[in-house]
């Protein structure tokens, strides 16, 4: 069991903001203002495996100052939620990005489902047939934002897997953000930035083909013997389709070889997608100059391949112990490449996750520990019930109405609480519960199944929601499982040490801005963690 969620439930309550750390010293000018936010890592795997990293890791553990009681204070805990707070310093309610996805209702009153970085008016380069992709629902500007305001000659660059995680980390700055096209192999970017891709990114494109995104084979890396070590064993039927459960993985067993994208789109979700992210990092670095002049610059890297191998076979997993060795490796050579690179002590770091994750639920049930699935039958039926509770219900709900679809809900036995959008919408509520998901609430947009009704439901917390056929995991909740991600600073001006207080992700970007002597907005809701 993930030692996180046996936290008492008091520790849910949004606690004031402890008294700044001692953490930085003295310090020349940093020339490289740096994020690094790995998806869906969770405190308790950096802890449990702690002895056997050696690399990037083993530096941040050593020689950064960590926050060990750190959280996400907003309820819908998904990947474009958690990297756009992150990167703005305020809360879903401020940013917009509520959720991966919502409903808004148009003119006509119907849902319209909407994508976090969906634009209709901007079209990805080279591809114009693909879905537009932008920050135009993103409601703030974030660090590189403030960087560029700083100096308009700063470099700004945001790379990830995920085409949500390097635009929410880019803020609304132009920039070089780019994220990888999966059906087709390379990294792509919108015309919101800009109108054709550079040579070099071509360059880097069939090199990364060749080199790093070209093997049809996972095999572990994990040291003979050593996955002993892992909590449960391998064989499990509740991981990925319940047969292809071990290493090594192989495309022509897991993959579709019957489609033309097929072995790009597997590839897609392994782990080797990390090197090819941050060798996308690393070529950029070097082609635009980054850290070459007095200027500081913004360098965002958001690696997926923890998030996806969580879903996949669990944070518990074999699979994710070779994820997280290959990422100490990857982590070591990076940080060993900005001090050759940019200098020792001339670039700060800030290193985090976007959200945790639930315990997948049979090995609790393993454990004697309550738990299960929700899923979309159940869903369903939530919403049949409602129907014939409220067969008119068309178009936006009243807030009458939405009191009493709450009440219909709350008879279901996976149903914790039906929260009404005016609930939501109102003042600040002494149930932390729902002051987390208040925090989420951006007027309009509403994530969930019960998005027409103006209500979400929050699940029982000994339950899972999970999309995943045969197996895996998932997170989404407000409970601390999904909400407590790793905070660590590290480089110029860090030193050492680490603190339990209680802080928040929305902190993460005035501090590092702080330690890179660049200005935050004044309104922002997270504070300099070292003053």
């Amino acid at each position: 069991m993930l030692r996180p969620i046996q936290r008492p439930l008091v520790a849910l309550l949004l606690l004031l903001p402890a008294a700044g750390c001692g953490g930085t010293e003295p310090q020349d000018a940093s020339r490289l203002m740096v994020t690094v936010v790995v998806d869906q890592l969770i405190p308790d795997l950096l802890e449990r495996y702690d002895e056997h990293y050696s690399g990037g890791l083993r530096r941040l553990l050593d020689e950064g100052f960590r926050f060990d009681n750190a959280a996400h204070d907003h309820g819908v805990t998904e990947t474009a939620a958690g990297h756009a707070t992150l990167s703005t310093g305020v809360y879903p309610k401020t940013h917009g990005i509520v959720a991966n996805d919502w409903f808004e209702f148009d003119q006509a009153g119907e849902p319209t489902y909407v994508y976090a970085v969906a634009d209709s008016l901007a079209a990805i380069v080279g591809i114009p047939e693909r879905p537009g992709r932008s920050p135009r629902n993103l409601e703030r500007g974030g660090m590189a934002d403030w960087v560029l305001n700083a100096d308009s000659g700063a470099h700004v660059v945001s790379v990830s897997k995920k085409d949500r995680a390097a635009i929410t980390m880019a803020g609304r700055a132009p920039g070089h953000v780019y994220w990888l096209d999966a059906e087709q192999g390379r990294y792509v970017t919108s015309t919101w930035y800009r109108p054709a891709v550079p040579d070099w990114l071509e360059d880097f494109n069939r090199d990364a083909r060749a080199r790093l995104l070209s093997d049809s084979v996972w095999s572990s890396t994990i040291p003979p013997g050593l996955e002993r070590i892992v909590p449960r064993g391998d064989r499990a039927p509740y991981e990925a389709d319940g047969i292809h459960t071990t290493f090594p993985h192989r495309f022509d067993q897991e993959g579709d070889a019957s489609s033309p994208a097929g072995f790009n789109e597997w590839m897609a979700e392994r782990p080797m997608v990390d090197a090819a992210t941050l060798a996308l990092a690393m070529a950029a670095v070097q082609e635009l100059g980054m850290g070459d002049d007095g200027i500081v610059d913004y360098l965002s890297v958001s690696l997926s391949q923890v998030d996806y191998v969580g879903h996949r076979y669990g944070p518990l997993s074999v699979e994710q112990f070779d994820t997280l060795l290959r990422l100490d490796r990857l982590l070591g050579e990076f940080f060993g490449f900005l001090d050759d690179e940019i200098g020792s002590g001339r670039w700060v770091l800030a290193f985090s996750s976007d959200h945790g994750v639930q315990p997948v639920p049979e090995y609790l049930q393993e454990l004697g520990q309550p738990g299960g699935r929700v899923g979309g039958r159940d869903f369903r039926a939530a919403a049949r019930l409602v129907r014939e509770a409220f067969p008119d219900g068309t178009g936006p709900v009243s807030s009458p109405e939405q009191e009493r679809v709450a009440v219909v809900l709350e008879e279901l036995d996976f149903v914790a609480d039906a929260i009404t959008e005016a609930e939501l919408a109102g003042e600040p509520s002494p149930d932390s519960l729902i002051r987390l998901q208040q925090n989420s609430y951006f007027a309009g947009r509403m994530p969930g199944p019960l998005h027409r009704y103006g209500v979400h439901l929050e699940i029982r917390l000994t339950l899972g929601t999970v999309e995943y056929t045969g197996g895996g995991t998932n997170h989404g909740s407000p409970y601390r499982h999904d909400r407590h991600v790793p905070l660590i600073f590290l480089g110029a001006g860090v030193r050492p040490g680490r603190s339990d207080a209680r802080v928040g992700t929305v902190d993460v970007a005035p501090t590092l801005a702080a330690l890179a002597g660049i200005p935050a907005p004044a309104d922002v809701a997270g504070r300099d963690l070292f003053r």
